[in-house]
Formats: structure tokens, sequence, C-alpha cells
């Protein structure tokens, strides 16, 4: 019995159009994501109390729920492309949802792992990674100002939402909480209407059968039919195939590393020297007003010399965010703290809408989720790390001092790493001259790969995409 394998060919739109539609509900989405998590800070301290655990194991909690987001990253972009944008999405925000609400009956730390941790970082992740990159889909010229207008949502979410949170607890306790940010997090589902696809045009030629029949000793081997799937959906091939996606791959684990330590632990810091709970719940909104202002802006400049391209510019916002971290320990008083939450946010405010420009940049847009969602899972790795490493060297020295300086140290790491794409990008560029020489390439055609074992030919005509191998050099 042979079955008909459906092909769909996109058609890539006018810049603009639905594509601001998509664009609105990716800011609602990072308006929910980042505020919501971004202000786990202020629970943080109630919870040590509560619980009467040590820093360190309460970290846990916010890091496992982003690193799980990351981690199922890959997943989310391999669901996305076989079931559609929207499904997932959908899916992620009710899933998340669930987690925030179960957490209203914590009765432990290790209960907050699992409903916080895990549920809502897997919601999460099913909702992020699909998101962004259809604005990848909608937008070429003007992506980075698109992605600057959806990532106003986080510094909206994070100047409204700590302190709002803060009241609430105060009001209705930690339980109450988790359950009213529950609620919230459910208008992310009525935002995902707006996650209409381009338009497809449907090809229906047969370009595969499958074989049913002859009883079940015949039907192939599904585990290698499952593997050939994974491998369709999640190209591992991105980390040998192509040398500036990994340099940016290990640049954003140091980053999660360093900025997400800082995120977590910003306010207990603040409260450790002394500062009330709700002042030092607004410093997490002067760092939300100052992202918001580095998200509003920096769409504006980015690329319009070749001085300000979108690596570059990552690379100097993330510097100014390590050498901010680096400051925060020696800050003794309430304007200082405030002083380096405005550098923390005005930085963080440009390098995190550039991940996904920087890394279109990088892979093309046909390689764009598959990258995002593959960086995305080491960058969990990093979230997972920082926090309770932070919070253990908290609870070892009593200061955090020494965690805020680690952090900085990542940061500054995580720009030096970025020095390195000049001389990896010309590297390429000798390669195909010389391809180009050997195999009389023509001149649409575009070289995209590692030059140590095999080189792939992008070949680009009228947005179809075919790859084909090259000679070994």
């Amino acid at each position: 019995m042979q079955r008909k394998v459906k092909h769909y060919h996109g058609d890539r739109q006018e810049e603009g159009g639905w594509g601001w539609l998509v664009v609105l509900h990716c800011h609602v989405m990072f308006l929910l994501i980042v505020g919501l998590t971004g202000s786990f800070g202020v629970l943080v301290v109630r919870l040590v109390e509560y619980f009467d655990e040590d820093v360190g194991d309460v970290s846990w909690i916010p890091s496992l729920s982003t690193a799980v987001q990351l981690f199922i990253s890959p997943v989310a972009g391999a669901l996305s492309k076989r079931h559609g944008t929207r499904p997932v999405v959908v899916a992620g925000a009710l899933i998340s949802s669930i987690g925030w609400i179960m957490s209203t009956f914590a009765t432990s730390v290790l209960f907050l792992c699992i409903s916080f941790g895990f549920l809502t970082g897997i919601g999460y992740g099913l909702a992020y990674v699909p998101s962004v990159a259809m604005i990848g889909e909608y937008f070429e010229r003007r992506h980075a100002l698109a992605n600057s207008i959806a990532y106003v949502g986080s510094g909206i979410g994070l100047i409204a939402l700590p302190p709002f949170l803060q009241v609430v607890m105060d009001t209705y306790g930690w339980r109450g909480t988790f359950f009213i940010a529950g609620a919230i997090n459910l208008n992310m589902i009525a935002s995902s209407v707006l996650l209409r696809p381009l338009n497809r045009k449907l090809d229906d030629k047969d370009t595969s059968t499958v074989c049913n029949s002859g009883g079940p000793g015949k039907q192939g081997n599904y585990f290698t039919l499952y593997l050939n799937k994974i491998e369709k959906y999640i190209d591992f091939s991105l980390f040998y195939n192509n040398g500036l996606f990994t340099l940016m791959a290990v640049a954003m684990t140091l980053n999660a590393f360093g900025y997400y330590t800082m995120t977590v632990h910003f306010i207990p810091n603040a409260v450790y020297l002394g500062i009330p709970k709700l002042r030092a719940a607004f410093l997490q909104t002067v760092i939300g007003i100052f992202s918001l202002i580095g998200r509003l802006t920096h769409g504006c400049f980015v690329g319009s010399i070749d001085l300000l391209k979108p690596a570059r510019v990552y690379l100097g916002s993330t510097a100014v965010c390590g050498i901010a971290c680096l400051l925060t320990p020696t800050a003794d008083n309430y304007v200082t703290l405030a002083l380096c939450a405005a550098l923390i946010g005005l930085s963080s405010g440009m390098f995190m809408p550039l991940i996904s420009v920087v890394m279109k940049d990088f892979v093309g847009i046909e390689q764009l989720s598959h990258a995002l969602g593959l960086s995305f899972l080491l960058m969990g790795v990093g979230d997972c790390m920082g926090p309770p490493i932070a919070g253990l060297l908290y609870d070892a020295t009593n200061s955090y001092t020494l965690s805020f300086t680690i952090a900085g140290a990542a940061l500054l790491a995580s720009s030096c790493l970025l020095l390195f794409e000049i001389p990896v990008r010309n590297r390429r560029d000798s390669i195909y001259q010389k391809v180009s020489l050997s195999s009389s390439v023509t001149e649409g055609e575009r070289l995209s790969g590692w030059d140590t074992v095999s080189v792939n030919i992008i070949y680009f005509k009228d947005d179809m995409v075919s790859r084909g191998p090259v000679t070994e050099l």
C-alpha cells in the first residue's frame, strides 16, 4: 500500500501585514514569560523563610523552570514544524498555567521543583521558540525592528509585575500569588490565536511511499524511522557544519549562566543589604524600565552601519552587562544598586532581542528554528547551573560577592567569544572562493559550514532552498 506524502512550499509575504499581529502575540508572550519568571526573586525570600531551606535549595525552583524551558526548545521547534505553531503554543500556555496553579498546593521545595520547575518550564518552552521563529518567517529587512517591538513586552513585564506580585504576596500570601500568576498567564492562550502561518501551496506529489503490507515482520525498522524523523526536525548537524552557530551557541550558554544568576539573586541581594522587600522589588522594575528603553531604541540603529552589525551590538551590550554584574557587589546602598540595575536593564534590553537576529544571520531563515532550539538547549545548561551555584556560594560565604563576580565573568567571557566571529567568517569565505574556483559555483550560491570535513552549498533562487554536497577540501 502506497501513501502519498504532501509537501508544502511557503510563499514569502511582503514585510509586515499579518506579521505585525504575530509581533503583538510575541509582545504579550514576553510580557508574561519574562515578567512572571523575572519576578520569582520576590518569591525566593518568602519561600526561604516559609520552608526554612537554604537559598541554594530554593534557587533550584526557578533554575529548573528556565532550564527545562530551554531544554525542550528543540522538541518545541520539531512539534511546531509537524503540527503547526498555534496548537503547540496554546498547549504550552495551558501547561505553564497549570504549573503555576498547582504550585499553590506546594508542601515542599521538591513539590515546587516539579510543579513550577518542570510543568511551567515545559509550557514556556513549547510557547517560546515557535513564536520567535514565526517572526523570522514574516520579516527579513525589518527583522531587528520587529524583534525589538516584540521584546518590549519583556521590559513592560519586568516593570509592572515584580511590585504587583509583591503587593499580592503581602495581601494573599505566596500561595495566592502563585494562583493569581497562573490566572494571568492564561492570557497567552488568547494571544496565540494571532499565530497564523504563511500562505502555503500544496504539492501533492507522490515523492515517497510507505509499505504497510506483508505482516508485522515486513513493516521495516520503526526505531530507525523514528530516529530519521528526529534528525529531520532537530538538525544536530549544525554543531559540526556551521562554525558560526557553534560559536554563538557556546556564547549564549555562558550568557545564560551569568544573566540568570543575576536575575534570580538581585532582589535577595538587596534584601541581604537591609533594603525593605517592597523597595527591593522595585529594583527589578528599574531593570525593566531600562530594559524597555534598550528594546525600544536598539532596533533603530542596529545594522545602520557596519560597526553596528547585530553581532557586534550583541557583543558590546553583553560586555556592559557583565561589568554591571561585577560592580553590583560593591554597591552598598539603594542608589548604587539602582545604577547597576539600570546598566543591567539597558544592556540586556539590547542583547536579548538580538539573539534570534544574530542567529538568523549565522544560519539563515531555513535553519533558524533548529538553531534556536539547539542553542536554547545549551542555554538551559547555563540557566540550570547558575542560580543554584550562586545560592550555594551565598550559603557558604554569607555574601553575594563571589556569586555576582562569577556571573559577571561568565558574561564577559560570552562577549569575548564573539570576537572570533570575523576570523571564522573570513575562513569560511576563503573556502568559498576555493570551492567557487574548483566547482564553478554560480554567483547566487552561498557557503555554510565548517571546512574540516565537508562543505554544503545553499542555493538561493526565488526563496527556494536546496542543499547539495560539495567535494571535500
